[in-house]
């Protein structure tokens, strides 16, 4: 017979907000993660010599997001705002010199370009809107840098109904940005301290799960963990693992018995973005003020990596080289020294360093592309053209016995750990008021 508790396969912030939630509401909770960490795409790094924290996964909180700063605030972490000073390397065009400008209101003048979109026109991809509005050489390549960028989508892929939506929610034409003062591991952290402190709910880590087998009423997991199975068995089971997931082929995701036939449609207009990630620490500031500008984005609309950004901590500088779309697919993303001192290079070329002496200033480096983590598939979600409720249909149970939850899933705050809180929130509320 069937253990009347919750089954949640996936182990990132989606799936521990749920188990908190269905935890208080009196269920009991088995939590299986395929990692040995909980977090999901939250991934951050500690060095007890290194004053700030090392975000190999998510980073950044968009706007103030209710689900985010709720829960932020029972945790009691802060927020620390992002200074908004964005920079461009020479004029966005091949074979430019190198020469730093600021672009006052970057990420307003590219929503600016999507208000023009016509939200009862029909859809079509992003770069098809390029074409149709005849745009000069600059607003295509920051428009093109600002949707694989900041989307991690390929601008031939995503739709511009979905970037335009994203454009209209935005309550001011600079959108504040900001940082978890802590890191996002604080808060994977602290959701994990209470989980344990929970009798009701049993994490499982290292357990890798191959298949959900299902009926009305009932469903089996089948785990591997290390050299031995496992099999968990419920009446109700909440998928919060990341759509790269969920949506790939036989044998490479998780097979569903009988499959999820309800879900390929929604499946055929959406995908996972793609980013690369690296990130450099250095003894010292690379650059006296008089040279280079005191910059917080710096873009490079034809690098490899297009966009890179600071932080500091007394002489302590943090420097992030980004990849998103098409170019994070093409990056080899092997952390080996050669391919530091490729980002090293291309960011001593915009700053006019010495490589030499940028290299010998950098103390330590880390790297991350969840493309290559096959319990993530890639970075996070985008819309294709003609898929404006995917979110929704993502979120949509199945005869009262698959639920599912995760960034995809929220159509408020797709993309972003908010989407990922809310969803785990949603999806418990679903779950409770079955029984």
């Amino acid at each position: 017979m069937a253990d009347e508790g919750i089954i949640i396969v996936g182990g990132g912030v989606a799936g521990m907000v749920a188990a908190r939630a269905l935890a208080d509401a009196g269920r009991s909770v088995d939590l299986i993660e395929a990692r040995d960490r909980l977090g999901g795409r939250v991934l951050q790094q500690r060095d007890p010599d290194w004053p700030m924290p090392i975000e190999l996964g998510a980073e950044f909180v968009h706007g103030r997001p209710p689900p985010t700063l709720r829960l932020l605030k029972e945790a009691g972490l802060s927020l620390q705002p992002v200074e908004d000073r964005h920079y461009w390397s020479g004029s966005l065009v091949p074979d430019a010199p190198v020469q730093l400008r600021e672009v006052w209101g970057f990420n307003a003048r590219a929503r600016r370009l999507l208000r023009s979109v016509r939200r009862d026109g029909p859809d079509c991809s992003a770069a098809e809107f390029v074409r149709r509005c005849a745009m000069h050489t600059e607003d295509r390549a920051l428009f093109e840098l600002y949707v694989e960028g900041f989307h991690a989508a390929p601008i031939g892929d995503v739709s511009i109904q979905s970037l335009a939506l994203d454009a209209e929610e935005s309550s001011s034409e600079e959108p504040e940005q900001f940082r978890v003062q802590e890191g996002y591991g604080a808060l994977v952290d602290w959701l994990a301290q209470q989980l344990a402190g929970v009798a009701a709910v049993r994490v499982h880590l290292q357990s890798v799960v191959r298949s959900v087998s299902w009926e009305r009423g009932h469903v089996r997991v089948d785990v591997e963990q290390g050299d031995r199975s496992r099999q968990f068995e419920a009446e109700r089971v909440l998928i919060t693992v990341p759509l790269g997931v969920l949506a790939a082929p036989s044998g490479l995701g998780i097979d569903f018995y009988p499959p999820l036939e309800q879900k390929q449609a929604a499946f055929g207009v959406c995908a996972m973005g793609h980013a690369a990630k690296v990130v450099l620490r250095f003894r010292e500031a690379l650059w006296a003020p008089e040279v280079s500008p005191d910059w917080q984005f710096l873009h490079d609309a034809q690098g490899s990596f297009q966009t890179f950004w600071r932080q500091c901590h007394g002489t302590a500088q943090q420097i992030t080289a980004w990849a998103g779309g098409p170019r994070a697919r093409i990056q080899s993303v092997r952390w080996e020294a050669t391919a530091a001192r490729e980002v090293v290079a291309t960011l001593s070329r915009l700053l006019g360093v010495p490589v030499e002496r940028a290299l010998s200033s950098l103390i330590g480096f880390q790297g991350s592309a969840f493309e290559h983590d096959p319990f993530a598939r890639g970075a996070y979600s985008y819309v294709r053209p003609g898929g404006g409720d995917v979110h929704e249909r993502l979120a949509e149970p199945i005869a009262d016995t698959l639920f599912f939850a995760g960034e995809a899933t929220d159509g408020e705050f797709p993309a972003t750990v908010a989407g990922a809180i809310q969803s785990g929130e949603r999806a418990a509320r679903e779950i409770s008021a079955g029984h």
